[in-house]
């Protein structure tokens, strides 16, 4: 018997033998081996980050395609759990959750690279210093780096917890060098919501699209100017406990300093749980974002 292969390296099985000797015995312990060398699925890492001082972990979901074709682009979207998440948050597999709601799913069909990223601290912000919106009253308006006034240890654990997502990021680009860094789309729940915001004023050109979800920080405390260019998504429910009036006003004033903001609102959806019903729509409209950039490179809009 004789394996060939596509220029690629994908390994051509004839049909016939799929269930034959051939697979039995050639094709499957090479793709085992293949898996093994070039893991995918969900895999939990850790890593020590000197600007944390300590290992933080994270979860990466590689698609299928990266073994049989190892040199496709992956675009990658990076998860950024709420406060009392954790690194398999978005990984609702474990949760009894249909399998076509999962972001796993969706990363399969369409190539993607999953990062879920752990907070340095719990409840560490992701690097965003003012506090969730229409929570309270900044006590500093007129100080950009503390407008809540809080301490030197607080803001050391916000500091790092913003820079353990950049440390995540970076060892995801090294485990997985098929990541295109040009089209990374940070996704937040909640807390995580606030950070993607946050991060994405901070680190603009990192972001190809942002998602928040049910989390906005205190936006009046914050420059948007750097991400007017920058696609945003906000998603949340109507029957979020945070209230509906923070909600409206997120979005007016969103409205008016993006340039390329738009929204949804889950119906009956109380705080955290806007993402599983939006979970295809979240991949839609970053698909649509890239067309939307290809068009542009392209010389053509849409």
């Amino acid at each position: 018997w004789a394996i060939s292969t596509s220029p690629e390296g994908a390994i051509d099985v004839p049909e016939s033998d799929i269930h034959g000797p051939l697979h039995r015995h050639v094709i499957a312990p090479v793709l085992q081996a293949a898996r093994r060398a070039h893991p995918c699925g969900i895999t939990r890492r850790a890593f020590y980050s000197a600007h944390a001082d300590k290992c933080l972990t994270c979860e990466l979901y590689l698609p299928f395609s990266t073994i049989l074709e190892p040199d496709k682009p992956l675009r990658c979207i990076l998860l950024l759990p709420g406060a009392n998440g954790t690194a398999n948050t978005f990984d609702s597999t474990r949760h009894g959750t249909d399998l076509t709601q999962t972001y796993q799913h969706y990363a399969e069909e369409r190539g993607f690279a999953l990062v879920t990223v752990e907070s340095y601290v719990r409840g560490g912000q992701y690097g965003d210093v003012t506090a969730p919106l229409g929570r309270t009253a900044p006590t500093r308006p007129d100080d950009p780096e503390n407008p809540f006034g809080r301490t030197p240890g607080e803001l050391e654990d916000i500091s790092r917890s913003g820079q353990s997502v950049l440390d995540t990021l970076d060892f995801a680009f090294e485990q997985c060098p098929q990541i295109d860094r040009s089209r990374v789309y940070a996704v937040g729940l909640s807390m995580g919501g606030m950070g993607v915001v946050s991060l994405g004023v901070r680190h603009p050109e990192l972001f190809a699209g942002l998602v928040a979800i049910a989390g906005m920080p205190c936006l009046d405390c914050l420059d948007l100017s750097p991400i007017a260019e920058v696609p945003l998504l906000y998603l949340f429910g109507s029957e979020d406990l945070g209230g509906q009036d923070f909600m409206l006003y997120a979005v007016r004033t969103l409205k008016r300093h993006l340039k390329r903001f738009s929204y949804k609102v889950s119906g009956g959806a109380v705080h955290g749980f806007e993402w599983q019903p939006y979970t295809r729509q979240i991949f839609d409209w970053i698909d649509s974002v890239a067309a939307s950039e290809d068009g542009r490179a392209s010389g053509h809009t849409h």
